[in-house]
């Protein structure tokens, strides 16, 4: 699973971390109390600022993933995303970094190599395609089980999560309100008006699609 020529790779937090890969289409990255992150399949994004991409969420639960008519139900928005400054949850790696799944305390670590996800249970439920389908689910079984009782995120049954509507526009970060807008079942998140988004109070931060 070779990282294509779009450079770019993450090193997660040592905190509580973990994917949830619900059938076919999605995964969503999520330590417990720091970070998340959205890869749809055939268009594949990634939110950062120059060097780092961070984000934080508060310590209470701030969404959840339900079923279809309601991808995404931002339960409290008084405190949507707040930036760390001088401490980066998220570094920009270059192509030769990759990402292991290890344990439970340690659940990913940088490597160097040629994939990048690897899921030590032995079913490469992501393979990294090239950039108009990075990323490509092989199966629907779970690519990492949630690790402690206090999720973030609960994946009820849905076989497209995330429909990604066009190559443009990805999301836009409205106020403490919103941070994704949640249509209907099959266009959960439709993207909406420009490859970027400014993170209240502090951070500017771009999308930027793969394709």
């Amino acid at each position: 699973m070779v990282l294509p020529s779009y450079k770019f790779l993450i090193v997660l937090p040592s905190y509580k971390f973990w994917m949830v890969l619900p059938s076919y289409t999605f995964w969503m990255v999520l330590p417990s109390y720091k970070f998340w992150m959205v890869f749809p399949s055939y268009k594949f994004w990634m939110v950062h600022p120059s060097y780092t991409f961070w984000m934080v969420l508060p310590s209470y639960k701030f969404w959840m993933v339900l079923i279809c008519s309601s991808l995404i139900q931002i339960l409290d928005g008084s405190s949507v995303i707040q930036g760390l400054d001088g401490f980066s949850i998220i570094q920009i790696l270059d192509c030769s970094s990759l990402i292991q799944v290890l344990d439970c305390s340690s659940l990913i670590k940088v490597l160097d190599g040629s994939s990048l996800i690897h899921v030590l249970d032995g079913s490469s439920l992501i393979q990294v395609l090239d950039g108009s389908s990075l990323i490509h689910v092989l199966d629907g079984s779970s690519l990492i089980q949630v690790l402690d009782g206090s999720s973030l995120i609960h994946v009820l049954d849905c076989s497209f999560l995330i429909q990604v509507l066009n190559c443009s526009p990805i999301i836009q970060v409205m106020d403490g309100s919103s941070i994704i807008q949640v249509l209907d079942g099959s266009s959960i998140i439709q993207f909406l008006d420009k490859l970027w988004m400014v993170l209240p109070s502090y951070k500017f931060w771009m999308v930027f699609s793969l394709v």
